[in-house]
């Protein structure tokens, strides 16, 4: 198994900061989340650093496509979290093109990033792991460009208008061991019924949706299934809950501090 790449956190980290990393020459992984200064130049310097595998530039308010080409230079990235970015766009996403071995990707509350930026990445054959939380402005159309990748984590963006029709994309990429669904109005039982393709699937969190026992039913049949939380959701019985946890002893089940069940 390989080691984890050591990463060196730097708290309030700027520009002129870069020259001090000259003393980690074997610089693996760099977490500068929440920096307020760093330009496209700073970030140009990570390129004399070739085995920085992570990079966190989370919550970065300086950070825009001009700062993600720099990034895009960097040959082995592997990890990156733009959790935040605010002023990144599709045009940012795409630079992330170049990085062919990026495996994980981060673009929690990256409110510029479209289906167009789902089309790009659909070219990176090495994603394997995907957030997208409150990437609102994602359809449909962008779900299913994830359908030509090989993931196996994927966070779907809350409160966008994706359907049951992305479900079913999801439900064909048999690679996929984690999956976070939260906050999806347009989601019905029925698109959620799909799931159960899902033959790989070990990690399931549903938040803030509407259920049925019959996804539960579908559940049954998820043999890999090995971690279910479930928060905030109504139309779950107890009883079927209960009666779920009794067939799968090794499923471990965790419930949100809030009511999540309503009986039937």
């Amino acid at each position: 198994m390989l080691e984890a790449p050591v990463v060196l956190k730097c708290p309030a980290f700027s520009d002129t900061d870069f020259v001090f990393l000259a003393d980690f020459p074997n610089l693996e992984g760099l977490d500068i989340s929440g920096a307020k200064s760093i330009s496209a130049g700073g970030l140009l310097r990570l390129s004399a650093f070739p085995k920085l595998t992570v990079l966190n530039l989370a919550g970065c308010e300086t950070i825009t496509d001009r700062e993600i080409g720099a990034v895009s230079q960097l040959p082995a990235l592997q990890d990156l979290d733009l959790s935040l970015c605010h002023a990144v766009s599709d045009l940012g996403v795409a630079e992330l093109t170049k990085c062919r071995q990026l495996r994980r990707l981060i673009l929690n509350w990256c409110y510029g990033v479209t289906n167009q930026s789902l089309q790009s990445l659909s070219a990176v054959d090495s994603l394997e792991e995907l957030s997208l939380w409150s990437c609102e402005k994602i359809t449909d159309p962008g779900i299913a460009f994830l359908r030509a990748l090989r993931l196996e984590a994927l966070d779907l963006p809350e409160f966008s208008g994706i359907t049951d029709l992305s479900l079913g994309v999801i439900s064909r990429i048999t690679t996929l061991r984690r999956l976070r669904i939260s906050s999806l109005k347009n989601l019905t039982a029925d698109g959620l019924e799909q799931l159960e393709e899902l033959a790989s699937l070990q990690h399931l969190v549903l938040d803030h949706l509407t259920l049925s026992d019959r996804v539960l039913d579908c559940l049954d049949r998820i043999r890999s299934l090995r971690t279910l939380e479930i928060n905030s959701c109504r139309g779950l019985s107890a009883h079927r809950i209960s009666d779920f946890l009794d067939n799968h002893p090794a499923v471990t089940f965790v419930r949100g501090a809030s009511k999540a069940l309503e009986k039937s």
